[in-house]
C-alpha cells in the first residue's frame, strides 16, 4: 500500500478498505481489503486488487492516483477514484467476508478530471464524485451501476 491515500470503514467495523497510489503510480494503485480484529486489535490483509490490471467485460481501464474509497449506504457496493487517471472503480462487496468483486471500471478524464472525493448519498441513490481538475461534481445513479 504504497502512497495509501483514503480509507473507509464498514458499518459494523468489521472491515477496512484502502486505496493507494496517490503519490507512487504503477503497481502501486490498488484497494486494499483489511479484516479487523476487535479483540486482539489486528488488521489482516484480505485481498489487494489492482483495477487497471482487472478485465471487466473483456476491457482493461487505467488506474493512477488512487484517492479515495467509500462504501454505499447499503454496504453493498464499494468505490474508489483514481485522480490522475480519471478513473471510478466499483466493486460489490461479499458483506460476510468483506471481499470486492470489481464490476466496473469507469475512465473518462474529460468528465473526471482528477476525481478525488466521493460520497453516497444517505438514500442510497447517488453517487458524488469531484472532479477537481474541472471544478465540478458529477452525479452517478446508483441503480444504473452494475
Amino acid at each position: 500500500l504504497h502512497s495509501a491515500f483514503g480509507v473507509t470503514v464498514s458499518a459494523d467495523g468489521k472491515f477496512v478498505y484502502v486505496v493507494s497510489g496517490q503519490h507512487g503510480g504503477g503497481k502501486d494503485n490498488c484497494v486494499g481489503v483489511y479484516a479487523f480484529d476487535s479483540e486482539a486489535e489486528t488488521l489482516t490483509r484480505l485481498q489487494e486488487i489492482y483495477p487497471a490490471e482487472t478485465e471487466v467485460n473483456g476491457v482493461k481501464q487505467p488506474f493512477d492516483g488512487g484517492n479515495n474509497v467509500c462504501l454505499d449506504a447499503a454496504q453493498q457496493n464499494v468505490f474508489a477514484s483514481a485522480t490522475a487517471s480519471g478513473g471510478l472503480a466499483m466493486f460489490q462487496r461479499d458483506t460476510t467476508s468483506g471481499h470486492l468483486k470489481m464490476t466496473q471500471l469507469v475512465h473518462d478524464n474529460e468528465r473526471l478530471g482528477w476525481i478525488s472525493g466521493l460520497a453516497v448519498s444517505p438514500d442510497n441513490r447517488f453517487l458524488y464524485a469531484a472532479a477537481e481538475r474541472l471544478d465540478t461534481i458529477v452525479t452517478f445513479r446508483i441503480e444504473s451501476l452494475p
